[in-house]
């Protein structure tokens, strides 16, 4: 069975995260992103990414750094475009 993924489209990053999370982690976070690993969010809210991987809808996941600080990123995949915050 094939691994679902889901297209990134153009990527935005705060501003707050360029400056405070290490790039390697950022890489990391979209790389499981894009592979369907929501990270440390919830299980609703993985539920809800589940559902919207086939509907088209905007998938939010959250991820902490190898600091301990948290940011997500989110994929409009209607519009194409991920942001991380």
């Amino acid at each position: 069975m094939k691994e679902s993924t889901i297209r990134l489209g153009q990527i935005y990053i705060s501003p707050t995260v360029e400056k405070l999370i290490h790039p390697e982690d950022v890489q990391e976070a979209l790389r499981r992103h894009e592979r369907c690993d929501w990270g440390d969010c919830s299980l609703f809210q993985k539920v809800i990414n589940d559902r919207a991987v086939q509907s088209g809808d905007w998938i939010i996941s959250e991820y902490h750094d190898r600091q301990g600080r948290k940011f997500t990123i989110d994929t409009r995949t209607y519009t194409s475009v991920t942001t991380l915050g």
